[in-house]
């Protein structure tokens, strides 16, 4: 008689937000369907008492969507050291010209056995402390093929204006709006005005508006998709992106 697989006991630091709300909701929604479909138990918080892995998404505990913290894990592991620790590293200070989030990542790093880092890059910023061994690995994103993919795209006929978009969740400037912010200027040059349009999804910088772009607020899974397809080519701007969604998605 074949033995039955055991059922992992995994908990996730961050609580699933309906609708858009960035890459990092995205990869903890979809991490935690995969393993529900594959008959694991997944939790958002530490109160079990025999969990087999704890997965840490964010240091930040002031932030609404995280649900415990990198003190929180210390303290859990002291009374069940049997527990694995993963640390998914997706931020930096280069990503938003910040000044803590390397120290917040270093420091949270102290808990974890392993670290996952969504870009090979972020390995040579100072994000990683570990604990005892430093076992690491990249893993880059991925988007949800049933949802993001070409069928039904827009083709360019090469005499309706060329469609041009881009979507961010987060608003900080330097996801690319200095790029974006020429595009809307193009559309008002005589050279410009009628051969492209440039659309906006999701939220912007604070006080900034677009003069001529199409703006749309954040939208998330197939009406996303539906208006990506829409348009002819796919704008990024961003700079030091960790391992964005947007252009993958």
């Amino acid at each position: 008689m074949a033995r039955q697989k055991k059922s992992l006991k995994i908990a996730i630091s961050h609580k699933i937000q309906n609708g858009p709300y960035g890459g990092g909701n995205a990869f903890v929604s979809s991490l935690s369907n995969t393993l529900l479909a594959l008959k694991h138990d997944v939790y958002f918080d530490l109160k079990q008492s025999d969990l087999d892995f704890i997965i840490l998404t964010d240091p930040r505990r002031s932030s609404p969507n995280v649900t415990f913290s990198a003190s929180s894990i210390l303290r859990y592991i002291r009374k069940n050291p049997q527990t694995i620790v993963i640390h998914r590293i997706n931020e930096c200070d280069e990503r938003k010209n910040t000044r803590t989030m390397n120290f917040r990542l270093r420091t949270a790093n102290y808990c974890a056995d392993h670290t996952v880092f969504v870009g090979s890059w972020l390995k040579n910023l100072k994000v990683f402390f570990p604990r005892d061994n430093p076992s690491q690995s990249v893993i880059l994103n991925g988007g949800d093929g049933e949802i993001f993919h070409s069928r039904g795209a827009s083709v360019w006929d090469g005499l309706e204006p060329l469609k041009i978009v881009t979507h961010h969740w987060g608003g900080n400037w330097m996801k690319g709006f200095d790029v974006y912010q020429k595009l809307d200027e193009m559309l008002s040059e005589k050279n410009w005005k009628n051969l492209i349009e440039f659309t906006y999804i999701g939220n912007l910088p604070k006080g900034f508006r677009f003069k001529n772009a199409n703006y749309l607020e954040p939208l998330s899974g197939k009406d996303l998709s539906a208006q990506l397809k829409s348009h002819h080519v796919y704008v990024t701007g961003s700079i030091n992106e960790p391992g964005g969604n947007h252009q993958i998605e």
